[in-house]
């Protein structure tokens, strides 16, 4: 496993893109709301109330980290992580974000090579009839999605 000082510096790193979740959390939420609210210049007391119980309930970084931290429930399968996360969503917003964006990385780049290894093979000598304008793009869009 990590050092004590390794552990530290994942956590701050963890934190500061916890920082930028929420940020974009935060802004996505805004921009809902004054697309809403756009008609009516003058916001009602209860959107005002609204608004500051959102920003009261809204986890901060260091809170949301150290909960998880603390908590003794976890994913016992490994191979049910990404699920385990999503329901975790509503617990902890951030890093379940950060998760999703995490595992959700190809372990492989097998299907890229393999789309390049098509692209070889149309754009050979025997094929030079072909334009090859856009022609690349387009078999390639083909060939991936038949």
């Amino acid at each position: 496993m990590l050092d004590e000082q390794d552990r530290k510096n994942v956590h701050d790193r963890v934190r500061e893109m916890l920082t930028d979740v929420h940020l974009r959390l935060s802004q996505g939420v805004r921009s809902r709301q004054q697309l809403v609210n756009e008609p009516t210049a003058k916001r009602s007391l209860l959107q005002k109330f609204n608004e500051w119980r959102e920003a009261a309930e809204a986890p901060t970084t260091d809170s949301e980290l150290d909960s998880y931290l603390r908590d003794s429930d976890s994913c016992e399968d490994i191979r049910r992580l990404l699920e385990w996360w999503g329901a975790q969503r509503k617990k902890y917003r951030g890093l379940s974000f950060l998760a999703k964006k995490v595992l959700s990385i190809p372990s492989t780049s097998a299907s890229s090579e393999r789309n390049f290894s098509a692209a070889g093979y149309v754009l050979q000598e025997r094929r030079t009839c072909l334009k090859r304008e856009n022609l690349l793009d387009n078999l390639l869009f083909l060939y991936k999605n038949m």
